[in-house]
């Protein structure tokens, strides 16, 4: 669930809360940090078409989607698999609640 960037940090934080994830200001400011930073950084559109050019979308699609992978087995490396995948579990049932009103 996307919040938008005009909701106000104080309504982002409460609503994060009320959903189980607890989450501090800083974060909120970083993650919207991140999300302005990637969008300035995508791919200029194809002003002919109006479009992104396929191949300069495709590799940012696989460059991110590769960085992810290894930020998150350096975490699992970190955490213990153990612990990641009882981690992974609750995060499954919260977003299964959320979504599904369960």
């Amino acid at each position: 669930m996307a919040i938008p960037l005009d909701v106000p940090v104080r309504q982002v934080l409460e609503d994060a809360h009320k959903a189980g994830f607890p989450v501090s200001k800083a974060y909120v400011h970083e993650v919207r940090s991140r999300l302005k930073e990637k969008t300035k950084s995508e791919p200029k559109e194809n002003k002919a078409k109006g479009t992104k050019t396929k191949q300069a979308s495709d590799e940012a699609s696989k460059n991110t989607d590769a960085k992810k992978e290894i930020a998150f087995r350096k975490l699992v490396i970190e955490l213990g698999t153990s612990r990641a995948r009882n981690l992974l579990e609750q995060v499954e049932r919260k977003l299964n609640e959320l979504i599904l009103d369960e």
